[in-house]
């Protein structure tokens, strides 16, 4: 049960970059701004005029017009001068924004800031009103940071090892919360069958669907997308599969396909397809009998320290069994009675994993029962709930 808000709060949410995106942030941007609104809330999300935005936010996120309100400030947009090295033009633009912030925020009265960019974060401390910050990822000037924090009213950390690094840089206790990412269940209330979510995508019925739908990079590193690949190469030798990836730029689809086919993967093992509709997520898991979240072997901050995937709580939702690789921040969230666990990095390991969930059915059932109760504690709104609770 969610709780609804007597007094509503005035909420000025700050975005730092373009939106509408492609990308995860905007997404998860949306469903909290959506979800601080279902609470009861006034929300208004600030953001830069960026070239590149993909339109309409509500229509491109399949969230009810006016929900919340969405404001372009007119900042320095370094993107329409090509020509600006990026070492010139991000800090001009960010230098831009933030003195456009302080003058909206001056003339425009709110009970509540909250943001999830530290760049941000000076404009919004400035105005002596409460601050919430979310923590995705961290900075190189962490002390600095850890400063600022202190006078906010409250910081979120997306993963428990975010929340163990400010701890250790110096951020009181009771401002640090930790709270991972979310999911809208009600995508999930009306999925087709398998069967039909596999004829809406024209996949093979005779055999199993080993499936991944999200971002195949993220900051121009591969996701783990290879790792799956070469275990599919694997498994062609033991168990017949059929590999389902959904999403990614036409460039990295290109450089996955050629990849596939180096380890003798052809049409009719795998399909690749492009990103799809927010709506049209359900039906791609639904053609899945296990979903995938894979990982390389990397020291990279954002896999041993930063992330909260979306396609994680999107899976459970689904129902669908889970094979993920086992990062810190994940195995903090997440235990073995929830998801099949794998070394990340190891193809090897990975179609181990594939060929234990497809074997053992009623082990994967019971998984799944467990993941649909942990799921079901972090919609967004209860996500929402849990951080403004108190305010």
């Amino acid at each position: 049960m969610v709780e609804r808000y007597s007094c509503s709060v005035r909420i000025t949410y700050i975005g730092h970059s373009r939106f509408p995106t492609e990308k995860a942030h905007g997404h998860q941007i949306a469903q909290v701004c959506q979800a601080m609104a279902r609470l009861g809330h006034e929300v208004t999300l600030v953001v830069p005029t960026i070239v590149g935005a993909q339109g309409d936010p509500f229509s491109y996120y399949g969230i009810p017009k006016k929900t919340f309100h969405v404001t372009y400030l007119k900042q320095f947009d370094s993107f329409r001068f090509p020509w600006l090295p990026e070492s010139i033009g991000v800090p001009m633009r960010m230098y831009s924004y933030r003195n456009c912030l302080r003058e909206y925020l001056a003339a425009h009265p709110t009970d509540l800031i909250y943001l999830r960019s530290p760049s941000v974060l000076s404009p919004a401390l400035a105005t002596g009103l409460p601050v919430i910050l979310e923590l995705h990822k961290l900075p190189w000037w962490l002390y600095k940071l850890a400063t600022r924090c202190n006078r906010c009213l409250r910081v979120v950390c997306l993963s428990m090892p975010i929340c163990d690094t400010m701890r250790y840089a110096g951020v009181l206790p009771e401002r640090l919360i930790v709270e991972s990412n979310g999911v809208d269940l009600e995508m999930f209330h009306a999925m087709p069958s398998t069967v039909e979510a596999r004829g809406s995508f024209n996949l093979p019925t005779d055999r199993a669907v080993v499936g991944y739908v999200g971002q195949l990079r993220t900051m121009e590193i591969d996701k783990g997308v290879a790792i799956l690949l070469q275990a599919l190469g694997n498994l062609r030798e033991t168990r017949r599969v059929f590999g389902l990836i959904v999403g990614g730029s036409s460039e990295d689809q290109k450089q996955y396909r050629l990849l596939a086919s180096s380890l003798g993967l052809g049409d009719e093992d795998i399909r690749f397809i492009p990103a799809v509709p927010r709506t049209e997520v359900p039906v791609a898991l639904a053609a899945c009998d296990v979903c995938v979240y894979p990982a390389p072997a990397s020291q990279d901050p954002y896999f041993v320290r930063d992330t909260s995937p979306l396609k994680l709580f999107q899976y459970f939702a689904a129902k669908r069994p889970i094979v993920c690789a086992e990062l810190p921040p994940v195995r903090a969230l997440l235990s073995d009675a929830l998801v099949r666990f794998f070394i990340p990095g190891d193809p090897l390991a990975l179609a181990e994993a594939i060929l234990d969930v497809l074997d053992n059915p009623d082990d994967s059932r019971k998984r799944v029962i467990q993941g649909i109760a942990f799921v079901e504690n972090h919609t967004w709104e209860k996500r929402m709930q849990r951080i403004l609770q108190g305010i």
